[in-house]
């Protein structure tokens, strides 16, 4: 019988003392974690991100379909059946894009005749670089129809292209 109330006192004096740190708890908020600072001295903290380039790289991208020769004023294009020029700086936002406007001259097969006109349009060019790789939309209207392409090009890359005949 001894036995059995010291069990019963111990245990309800331990369940008292339990319930006496769970009322504690409730009362007093948990202790406030501050947040690591990063260490100045460290690399990751000083370093500062890539600048992002103000315009397209000079000199030629090429492609599939495509080389674009890129100036500090202007850029030339040659593509299968066309080519044309971009009339201003390539001059690249914060997300490295740009938008510019040009014209495109239509080609045919066969020889161009004296006094044939060409066949030249406004065209609206939209590009973003993306690593390496110049992503550049092409859009324009003739009469009959409008278009709208898209050619990915890299600096320094060769292009490859089918002249029409």
């Amino acid at each position: 019988m001894r036995q059995m109330f010291c069990f019963i006192f111990l245990a309800a004096s331990c369940l008292g003392s339990a319930c006496q740190h769970e009322n504690d708890s409730a009362a007093t908020p948990p202790p406030v974690r501050s947040q690591p600072q990063a260490d100045p001295s460290t690399p990751a903290a000083t370093a500062t991100p890539h600048p992002t380039p103000s315009r397209v790289q000079n000199g030629t991208w090429g492609g599939e379909g495509m080389t674009l020769e890129v100036t500090s004023s202007t850029s030339t294009y040659e593509l299968d059946c066309a080519h044309g020029t971009i009339d201003s700086p390539l001059n690249l936002d914060s997300m490295n894009r740009f938008t510019a406007v040009g014209t495109i001259t239509l080609e045919h097969g066969g020889p161009v005749h004296e006094g044939e006109p060409l066949r030249l349009f406004p065209a609206r060019f939209d590009g973003m670089i993306v690593g390496d790789v110049l992503n550049l939309r092409i859009r324009y209207q003739t009469e009959a129809d409008s278009f709208d392409t898209i050619y990915r090009v890299a600096h320094e890359a060769q292009s490859h292209l089918v002249k029409c005949r």
